[in-house]
């Protein structure tokens, strides 16, 4: 999770500030997802939000993922396409095409 998801947030033009520490990096899902309540942008899974492109989409305990972070590039219909560093050791587009969803703790919203 280190490095791309920051990567990608920094370049999106929304700097991230660690809460505990007041440092850029945040390891963790929870801990990423605190951040983007702090901000009122974080959209809990089941909600009904549908996700955009640059949003973050946080999992914990996913079977697909695992606790992890991807970025969303499309959706289609539910169906999501997400960019993710460091699996199994590269960088990896995903086509959800079954709308696995299993350990979706929510989204990053990106405006």
């Amino acid at each position: 999770m280190r490095g791309f998801r920051e990567l990608g947030d920094a370049g999106g033009g929304a700097p991230l500030k660690n809460g505990n520490t007041g440092g850029w990096r945040i390891p963790g899902t929870f801990t990423l997802q605190e951040y983007y309540e702090s901000i009122r942008k974080f959209q809990k899974a089941g909600s009904g939000y549908q996700p955009k492109p640059g949003d973050v989409v946080m999992y914990n305990g996913s079977p697909i993922f695992g606790d992890h972070t991807n970025i969303v590039v499309q959706n289609n219909d539910g169906a999501l396409v997400t960019v993710g560093g460091n699996e199994d050791g590269r960088i990896r587009v995903y086509n959800n095409t079954k709308k696995d969803y299993d350990g979706l703790l929510g989204y990053g919203v990106v405006d």
